[in-house]
Protein backbone atom coordinates (compact mmCIF):
# COMPACT_ATOMS: atom_id res chain seq x y z
CA UNK A 1 0.00 0.00 0.00
CA UNK A 2 2.67 2.56 0.90
CA UNK A 3 4.09 1.55 -2.41
CA UNK A 4 0.68 2.54 -4.49
CA UNK A 5 0.38 5.42 -2.47
CA UNK A 6 4.02 7.02 -3.57
CA UNK A 7 3.98 5.55 -7.25
CA UNK A 8 0.24 6.67 -7.87
CA UNK A 9 -0.85 9.10 -5.26
CA UNK A 10 -0.30 12.94 -4.95
CA UNK A 11 2.08 14.08 -2.41
CA UNK A 12 0.33 13.80 1.03
CA UNK A 13 -0.41 10.18 -0.47
CA UNK A 14 2.96 9.80 -0.88
CA UNK A 15 4.27 12.07 2.88
CA UNK A 16 1.55 9.76 4.22
CA UNK A 17 3.11 6.14 2.13
CA UNK A 18 6.45 7.37 3.79
CA UNK A 19 5.25 8.10 7.05
CA UNK A 20 3.26 4.99 7.32
CA UNK A 21 7.10 2.70 6.09
CA UNK A 22 8.74 4.87 8.75
CA UNK A 23 6.34 4.19 11.68
CA UNK A 24 6.25 0.63 10.73
CA UNK A 25 9.85 0.11 10.95
CA UNK A 26 10.40 2.24 14.29
CA UNK A 27 7.77 0.26 16.14
CA UNK A 28 9.25 -3.46 14.74
CA UNK A 29 12.73 -1.88 16.01
CA UNK A 30 11.07 -1.15 19.14
CA UNK A 31 9.29 -4.22 19.91
CA UNK A 32 12.94 -6.27 19.06
CA UNK A 33 14.42 -3.98 21.43
CA UNK A 34 12.09 -4.45 24.25
CA UNK A 35 12.23 -7.59 23.64
CA UNK A 36 15.91 -7.88 23.84
CA UNK A 37 15.86 -5.93 27.11
CA UNK A 38 13.37 -8.11 28.61
CA UNK A 39 15.34 -11.23 27.42
CA UNK A 40 18.21 -9.75 29.07
CA UNK A 41 17.04 -8.91 32.41
CA UNK A 42 15.04 -12.15 32.74
CA UNK A 43 18.53 -13.66 32.35
CA UNK A 44 20.29 -11.60 34.77
CA UNK A 45 17.33 -12.00 37.23
CA UNK A 46 17.74 -16.08 36.40
CA UNK A 47 21.65 -15.45 36.81
CA UNK A 48 21.22 -14.09 39.95
CA UNK A 49 18.69 -16.39 41.46
CA UNK A 50 21.35 -19.38 40.51
CA UNK A 51 24.28 -17.72 42.09
CA UNK A 52 22.32 -17.28 45.39
CA UNK A 53 21.30 -21.23 44.88
CA UNK A 54 25.10 -21.72 44.28
CA UNK A 55 25.77 -19.83 47.59
CA UNK A 56 23.68 -21.67 49.66
CA UNK A 57 24.84 -24.85 48.20
CA UNK A 58 28.40 -23.76 49.07
CA UNK A 59 26.97 -22.96 52.79
CA UNK A 60 26.11 -26.58 52.94
CA UNK A 61 29.03 -27.69 51.73
CA UNK A 62 31.08 -25.95 54.47
CA UNK A 63 29.93 -26.56 56.61
CA UNK A 64 29.37 -30.64 56.38
CA UNK A 65 33.12 -30.18 55.38
CA UNK A 66 33.84 -28.91 59.05
CA UNK A 67 31.68 -31.22 60.83
CA UNK A 68 33.07 -34.23 58.94
CA UNK A 69 37.04 -33.08 59.71
CA UNK A 70 35.27 -32.84 63.73
CA UNK A 71 34.15 -36.74 63.46
CA UNK A 72 37.62 -37.65 61.50
CA UNK A 73 39.54 -35.61 64.75
CA UNK A 74 37.58 -37.31 67.26
CA UNK A 75 37.61 -40.43 65.59
CA UNK A 76 41.34 -40.95 65.07
CA UNK A 77 42.50 -38.39 67.31
CA UNK A 78 45.91 -36.65 66.92
CA UNK A 79 49.40 -37.67 69.01
CA UNK A 80 48.54 -34.27 71.26
CA UNK A 81 45.16 -35.23 72.04
CA UNK A 82 45.72 -38.95 72.89
CA UNK A 83 47.90 -37.38 76.00
CA UNK A 84 44.92 -35.80 77.11
CA UNK A 85 43.02 -38.87 76.61
CA UNK A 86 45.16 -40.87 78.61
CA UNK A 87 45.28 -38.15 81.40
CA UNK A 88 41.46 -37.67 81.70
CA UNK A 89 40.47 -41.79 81.06
CA UNK A 90 37.60 -40.77 79.46
CA UNK A 91 37.93 -42.35 76.69
CA UNK A 92 40.96 -44.87 77.21
CA UNK A 93 40.33 -48.48 75.91
CA UNK A 94 37.34 -47.45 73.75
CA UNK A 95 37.70 -49.74 70.91
CA UNK A 96 36.37 -53.16 71.32
CA UNK A 97 37.30 -56.14 69.10
CA UNK A 98 33.71 -55.94 68.07
CA UNK A 99 34.23 -52.16 66.88
CA UNK A 100 34.72 -51.13 62.88
CA UNK A 101 38.17 -48.77 63.81
CA UNK A 102 39.38 -51.99 66.05
CA UNK A 103 43.14 -51.87 65.08
CA UNK A 104 42.71 -48.99 62.54
CA UNK A 105 45.50 -46.39 63.22
CA UNK A 106 45.91 -42.84 61.98
CA UNK A 107 49.17 -42.46 59.99
CA UNK A 108 48.61 -38.54 59.41
CA UNK A 109 46.19 -36.48 57.75
CA UNK A 110 44.95 -35.41 53.97
CA UNK A 111 42.48 -34.72 51.72
CA UNK A 112 39.49 -37.51 51.07
CA UNK A 113 36.31 -37.67 49.39
CA UNK A 114 33.31 -35.20 50.86
CA UNK A 115 29.95 -36.98 52.78
CA UNK A 116 28.29 -34.03 50.54
CA UNK A 117 28.97 -34.96 47.27
CA UNK A 118 28.67 -32.01 45.06
CA UNK A 119 28.11 -32.68 40.93
CA UNK A 120 26.87 -30.13 37.85
CA UNK A 121 23.56 -31.28 36.57
CA UNK A 122 23.01 -32.68 33.28
CA UNK A 123 21.85 -30.29 30.20
CA UNK A 124 18.67 -30.87 29.35
CA UNK A 125 19.19 -29.66 25.89
CA UNK A 126 22.24 -30.37 24.35
CA UNK A 127 21.75 -27.77 22.46
CA UNK A 128 21.13 -24.93 24.62
CA UNK A 129 24.24 -22.67 26.35
CA UNK A 130 24.68 -22.18 29.42
CA UNK A 131 25.22 -18.17 31.11
CA UNK A 132 28.98 -18.00 31.56
CA UNK A 133 29.26 -16.57 34.72
CA UNK A 134 26.82 -19.25 36.16
CA UNK A 135 29.01 -21.87 34.41
CA UNK A 136 32.06 -20.43 36.22
CA UNK A 137 30.58 -20.18 39.47
CA UNK A 138 29.53 -23.76 39.32
CA UNK A 139 32.40 -25.12 37.68
CA UNK A 140 34.67 -23.66 40.83
CA UNK A 141 32.25 -24.83 43.57
CA UNK A 142 32.09 -28.31 42.06
CA UNK A 143 36.26 -28.20 42.43
CA UNK A 144 36.56 -26.34 45.52
CA UNK A 145 34.39 -29.33 47.54
CA UNK A 146 35.75 -32.30 45.35
CA UNK A 147 37.47 -33.23 48.60
CA UNK A 148 37.98 -32.38 52.03
CA UNK A 149 41.15 -31.53 53.98
CA UNK A 150 42.30 -32.77 56.96
CA UNK A 151 41.25 -35.88 56.86
CA UNK A 152 42.68 -38.53 58.72
CA UNK A 153 44.72 -41.09 56.52
CA UNK A 154 44.14 -44.69 58.51
CA UNK A 155 46.03 -48.56 58.18
CA UNK A 156 44.20 -51.25 58.90
CA UNK A 157 46.42 -53.04 61.36
CA UNK A 158 44.88 -56.38 61.05
CA UNK A 159 44.30 -56.35 57.54
CA UNK A 160 47.98 -55.31 56.69
CA UNK A 161 49.87 -57.56 58.82
CA UNK A 162 53.43 -56.13 58.55
CA UNK A 163 53.82 -52.50 57.98
CA UNK A 164 56.98 -51.18 57.04
CA UNK A 165 57.68 -47.64 57.70
CA UNK A 166 60.66 -46.08 55.85
CA UNK A 167 62.29 -42.99 55.76
CA UNK A 168 64.80 -41.27 58.32
CA UNK A 169 65.00 -42.08 61.91
CA UNK A 170 63.33 -39.64 63.41
CA UNK A 171 60.34 -39.76 60.89
CA UNK A 172 59.99 -43.54 61.38
CA UNK A 173 60.30 -43.09 64.92
CA UNK A 174 58.09 -40.36 64.96
CA UNK A 175 54.98 -42.48 63.35
CA UNK A 176 55.68 -45.42 65.37
CA UNK A 177 55.35 -43.90 68.54
CA UNK A 178 52.18 -42.16 67.37
CA UNK A 179 51.09 -45.90 66.05
CA UNK A 180 52.33 -47.51 69.70
CA UNK A 181 50.02 -44.70 71.60
CA UNK A 182 46.95 -45.02 70.10
CA UNK A 183 47.48 -48.58 70.68
CA UNK A 184 47.97 -48.43 74.08
CA UNK A 185 45.27 -45.46 74.59
CA UNK A 186 42.45 -46.71 72.84
CA UNK A 187 42.89 -50.29 72.56
CA UNK A 188 42.28 -52.65 75.82
CA UNK A 189 45.27 -54.85 76.96
CA UNK A 190 42.38 -57.94 76.97
CA UNK A 191 42.27 -57.22 73.32
CA UNK A 192 45.80 -56.20 72.25
CA UNK A 193 48.93 -56.97 73.64
CA UNK A 194 52.55 -54.75 72.28
CA UNK A 195 55.89 -56.01 72.29
CA UNK A 196 58.61 -54.05 71.64
CA UNK A 197 62.07 -55.41 70.22
CA UNK A 198 64.80 -52.90 69.96
CA UNK A 199 68.74 -53.36 70.25
CA UNK A 200 70.37 -52.17 73.33
CA UNK A 201 71.15 -48.57 71.43
CA UNK A 202 67.35 -48.38 71.07
CA UNK A 203 68.11 -45.99 74.64
CA UNK A 204 69.61 -46.44 77.87
CA UNK A 205 68.96 -46.32 81.92
CA UNK A 206 68.58 -41.97 81.13
CA UNK A 207 66.27 -42.27 78.60
CA UNK A 208 63.71 -44.51 80.64
CA UNK A 209 64.23 -42.54 83.29
CA UNK A 210 63.01 -39.26 81.31
CA UNK A 211 60.61 -41.42 80.12
CA UNK A 212 58.68 -42.21 83.63
CA UNK A 213 59.42 -38.83 84.38
CA UNK A 214 57.39 -36.98 81.14
CA UNK A 215 54.50 -40.05 81.84
CA UNK A 216 53.92 -38.74 85.65
CA UNK A 217 53.78 -35.18 84.47
CA UNK A 218 50.96 -36.13 82.62
CA UNK A 219 49.41 -37.75 85.28
CA UNK A 220 50.42 -41.63 84.09
CA UNK A 221 51.37 -44.60 85.52
CA UNK A 222 53.78 -46.77 83.99
CA UNK A 223 53.25 -50.78 84.22
CA UNK A 224 56.52 -52.82 83.12
CA UNK A 225 55.54 -56.05 82.06
CA UNK A 226 57.80 -57.56 79.88
CA UNK A 227 61.56 -59.35 79.60
CA UNK A 228 64.06 -57.25 79.03
CA UNK A 229 67.53 -59.55 78.85
CA UNK A 230 66.06 -62.01 76.11
CA UNK A 231 63.21 -63.06 73.66
CA UNK A 232 62.52 -66.27 72.32
CA UNK A 233 60.13 -68.87 70.79
CA UNK A 234 58.20 -69.55 74.37
CA UNK A 235 57.89 -65.92 74.65
CA UNK A 236 53.52 -65.29 75.29
CA UNK A 237 53.68 -62.43 72.86
CA UNK A 238 54.80 -65.27 70.40
CA UNK A 239 52.18 -67.92 71.50
CA UNK A 240 48.61 -68.72 69.84
CA UNK A 241 45.95 -66.91 71.67
CA UNK A 242 42.35 -65.38 70.67
CA UNK A 243 44.20 -61.97 72.16
CA UNK A 244 46.12 -59.55 69.22
CA UNK A 245 49.05 -59.13 69.25
CA UNK A 246 51.14 -56.20 67.71
CA UNK A 247 54.93 -56.70 67.84
CA UNK A 248 57.35 -53.45 67.10
CA UNK A 249 60.32 -54.10 65.77
CA UNK A 250 62.86 -51.56 65.46
CA UNK A 251 66.17 -52.15 63.51
CA UNK A 252 66.16 -55.84 64.15
CA UNK A 253 66.29 -59.17 61.85
CA UNK A 254 63.54 -61.33 63.22
CA UNK A 255 61.55 -61.82 60.18
CA UNK A 256 62.22 -66.03 60.37
CA UNK A 257 61.11 -65.87 64.20
CA UNK A 258 58.40 -64.48 63.59
CA UNK A 259 57.51 -66.72 60.88
CA UNK A 260 58.41 -69.66 62.35
CA UNK A 261 55.73 -68.38 65.70
CA UNK A 262 52.76 -67.68 63.53
CA UNK A 263 53.05 -63.81 64.24
CA UNK A 264 51.03 -61.93 61.30
CA UNK A 265 50.27 -58.64 62.76
CA UNK A 266 53.88 -56.16 63.20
Amino acid sequence: MAAYMVTFGKTWMIFLGISFVVLSVSITGYIRWTSRSNTRKQRLVQRDRYVEYLAGIRAQARSSAAAQRAVGAFLHPSPQRLWAIAGNRRRVWERRTTDADFLRLRLGLGRGAPRLRISRPGRPDPTADFEPLSQRASDRLVRDYATVGLQPASVDVAGAGVISLLGSQDRTRSAARALLLQLAVLHAPDDVQLAVLAPDAAGDDEDFDAFIRGANARRLQVILDGVFNHVGEQFPVFQPHSIHHVVHVDRMRVAGLLRSTGIHHV
